[in-house]
């Protein structure tokens, strides 16, 4: 007897550019599970790791949904406070240049 398949779709987003692969996987499937079985798709992905669907971290043991989105979360290359910051003094420069 056949198994059941469900459409998921795994979304690699670069800095320039966003990915989306559309690949049917058993139901029941877990991500971590998936992740495994798709090597292939990941070859040139920085992969640290982490993963959601849909924005929201989830574990490993996720049973997949029909429609669901994977996302692998990318390292950060930036801190987030430091670069803030430096907007911040970069605004305040500008403000502060006569007209």
């Amino acid at each position: 007897m056949a198994k059941e398949l469900i459409e998921v779709h795994l979304a690699l987003c670069w800095p320039n550019k966003q990915e989306i692969f559309t690949v049917k996987v058993e139901i029941g499937t877990s991500v971590a599970a998936f992740l495994a079985s798709h090597q292939s798709l990941l070859k040139d992905w920085p992969y640290d790791g982490r993963y959601g669907i849909f924005s929201e971290q989830v574990k490993g043991t996720y049973p997949l949904k029909e429609g669901d989105r994977i996302e692998l979360y990318r390292p950060l290359i930036a801190d987030a406070k430091a670069a803030r910051l430096k907007r911040v003094k970069l605004s305040l420069i500008h403000i502060s240049e006569p007209t």
